[in-house]
């Protein structure tokens, strides 16, 4: 009786991992959302396209902004921003090599 118990308790604990595997891509979309209110955008159009991806569209600023990322890997696809008024942006490149910190001092003594 007691292995039968440990079996069906085993067979539990596995299932309510799988069911809670798909959290995963909320967390990745919640933190995308959060990192984006924290830039000052306000308002989010969040949508899943037609290959199962995220797509948020996010207003603020005076700019529109729009994000594609894969949910179940975190990998963002697409990041693109233009002005609210329809107006191009000049894009903005990160540089690979610049430091985290937000140090805007070049100097290399």
């Amino acid at each position: 009786m007691a292995k039968t118990f440990k079996k069906i308790a085993l067979a539990a604990a596995v299932a309510l991992s799988f069911t809670a595997a798909p959290a995963v891509a909320q967390t990745v979309e919640e933190s995308i959302l959060a990192q984006l209110s924290e830039q000052g955008f306000e308002q989010f159009d969040v949508r899943r396209t037609l290959l199962g991806r995220i797509q948020i569209v996010a207003r603020g600023n005076g700019l529109i902004r729009e994000l594609v990322f894969n949910p179940v890997t975190g990998e963002i696809l697409r990041d693109y921003w233009r002005d609210d008024d329809g107006k191009g942006v000049v894009p903005r490149l990160v540089s690979p090599n610049a430091s985290l910190d937000d140090d805007d001092d070049d100097d290399d003594d």
